[in-house]
């Protein structure tokens, strides 16, 4: 029998057996399947049995579907192995098969040729996939600046080739340029006897560890290694626009005047290198040679770089065409429709021949375009939940959105901000009326949050003040008036003003703690999210739960679940829920 496995974000597994012949999965009530979070749509996809086989189709999903990393079109086959990706939630198939019995195989067409600048999917190779989070390489040279590619399988091999997992189209990559290999937790990337070599921070390697933050150069191409469980966002800013190194087309190794020599005879180099070159019958993707041998490096200058490489054309007239393209895609992106803008600036790069100029503006404008694709699913979820009228969830998804958004300036255009304050007002009036004086503080401090000019806040607060220097001074020990005097020393007292988080801090901060609960550092995300949590980075009860329930302690973990319980909105609190029962909390 085949069972459906369900694993959310934060590792929880739901085992369902699959005993129809279609399942239903979506957020709203009446699917077969309900998954809460807000990233899965209300009618997602449906698990149909066809013909023996399996296959997972997609109804109305606004995020899509992913299988082993890859966005389905509509339906796909579903078999042991496979990894698809529904918002938050992984999912697997598992079986029960008599011992000793195969694994059912099926026949496979043949693995289509990938198109450049994307990353293959091997897993009808059998080659493993990650189960989570996995390392990725990030492109933060300016050519192919803020493309990303998941190191989701034990060996990826990257280069021009079609044959390659990871395929960059760039003259100084060559067809098999190197592999990545991953034992564990450690990636190793090896040199595949490459034109241009394998550089780590400058410095040339054959076989060499990654870790965080490692900047890869192949050829002209350099990437940013990101390690599993790393919170690394790709900005313009990160573009490496320096040009390559001198010897990028030769060994590290030089003698210490060949700078000299080579431009005393760079004539004579064409000439004996070019005789070389016919007499040795070329082609193909030579070796970098030592520099000490004077004849080798000058020779090889007059080789073609890399097979089927042509010379860098000559640069044309601007085309005036390309400078309204680009401008029309710039209207799109303030606009904030992003597709459209990325989808107009794809056409002009490959449909047109821009300058180089041109080029530049075509590579800035399609990276701040992406850039903005998570803040616009922050905006559409902000206006969903304000239609619910879920304002503690509607707050917590603008808030996500940084003030330099253009999804920010839009939803202010629009009145989003006045519109979830007023919410949060009405919140904290109702949790002052019930005296929960900590939600109205709260309340009302987001509202503030949200819309500076929000009227009512402050009477709000000023009563939560006094409501609670009330109830201190009520618990305060009262002096009996046959109590002895004693003798009261004043204590030094020390303290050591920290510098205050901001929002966009301590945001990060509870990124960086969710990371560490993956990686089993309970003790460590604790810290983080308390330091957060004084800039009201909501999201931490819920880590601390988790962190504390990874400790063994019940008691801490069932308070913060609680709290946790407060903040989150309505359609995220089932995983909390579903911990709060497991671990029996009142």
């Amino acid at each position: 029998m085949w069972k459906l496995c369900i694993e959310d974000d934060e590792g929880g597994q739901t085992v369902v057996p699959i005993i129809r012949d279609e399942i239903t999965i979506g957020r709203q009530e009446g699917n077969t399947i309900r998954l809460t979070e807000r990233n899965v749509s209300r009618r997602h996809a449906k698990l149909v049995r066809r013909d023996g086989m399996l296959y997972l189709e997609e109804i109305d999903a606004r995020y899509g579907i992913r299988k082993n990393g890859s966005k389905i079109a509509q339906s796909e086959e579903f078999t042991e192995g496979d990894v698809f990706v529904i918002g938050d939630y992984r999912l697997t198939l598992q079986t029960e098969r008599p011992k000793g019995a195969p694994a059912p195989s099926s026949a496979r067409p043949p693995i289509p040729k990938a198109p450049p600048g994307t990353t293959r999917n091997r897993s009808d190779e059998g080659t493993e996939v990650l189960p989570a989070l996995p390392a990725k390489l990030v492109i933060i040279s300016s050519n192919f600046a803020g493309q990303e590619f998941p190191l989701a399988r034990k060996e990826m091999l990257i280069g021009r080739g079609d044959e390659c997992d990871i395929i960059i189209d760039h003259r100084s990559v060559s067809n098999k340029h190197a592999k990545i290999t991953r034992d564990g937790t450690t990636y190793q990337i090896v040199d595949l006897n490459s034109k241009n070599g394998l550089r780590i921070g400058g410095e040339r390697y054959t076989n060499v560890p990654l870790k965080r933050g490692d900047v890869v150069e192949l050829g002209h191409v350099k990437f940013r290694f990101v390690e599993p469980g790393e919170n690394y966002i790709f900005t313009p800013q990160s573009i490496d626009y320096s040009t390559p190194s001198d010897d990028a087309f030769s060994s590290d190794k030089k003698g210490p005047n060949i700078p000299v020599i080579a431009g005393v005879a760079i004539v004579a180099a064409l000439l004996i290198g070019g005789l070389i070159y016919v007499l040795s019958g070329g082609g193909g993707e030579a070796d970098p040679v030592e520099g000490d041998n004077l004849m080798a490096a000058t020779s090889s200058i007059a080789e073609e770089p890399i097979k089927g490489d042509t010379a860098e054309p000559v640069e044309e007239a601007e085309d005036p065409k390309v400078d309204v393209g680009i401008e029309e895609a710039a209207g799109h992106y303030e606009a904030g429709d992003i597709e459209k803008a990325i989808g107009s600036l794809d056409g002009l790069s490959k449909y047109s021949k821009p300058s180089a100029r041109q080029k530049r503006e075509i590579g800035d404008l399609t990276s701040k375009a992406k850039l903005e694709r998570p803040n616009q699913q922050h905006y559409i979820a902000a206006k969903a939940d304000v239609e619910k009228e879920d304002w503690a969830g509607s707050y917590q998804s603008w808030r996500e959105i940084p003030t330099h958004s253009i999804f920010k300036g839009i939803g202010e255009k629009e009145g989003i901000p006045s519109v979830i304050a007023a919410g949060l007002m009405a919140l904290a009036q109702t949790a002052l009326e019930e005296g929960e004086l900590e939600d109205a503080e709260n309340y009302a401090s987001d509202a503030v949050s949200a819309n500076a000019g929000v009227t009512g806040a402050a009477d709000i607060l000023a009563e939560v003040k006094r409501r609670q220097g009330a109830v201190a001074k009520s618990k305060a020990p009262k002096k009996s008036d046959t109590d002895s005097p004693r003798k009261v020393t004043k204590r030094k007292v020390i303290s050591v003003d920290e510098p205050e988080l901001t929002r966009e801090e301590a945001r990060q901060m509870a990124n960086d703690a969710q990371s560490k609960i993956f990686q089993g550092d309970a003790s460590g995300a604790i810290s983080m999210c308390k330091k957060a949590l004084s800039a009201k980075a909501y999201s931490c009860y819920r880590i601390m739960g988790v962190a504390y329930k990874q400790r063994g302690d019940v008691n801490a973990a069932c308070k913060n679940f609680k709290k946790a319980l407060r903040y989150e909105p309505t359609n995220k609190q089932a995983p909390i829920k579903t911990n709060m029962e497991s671990l029996g909390c009142p």
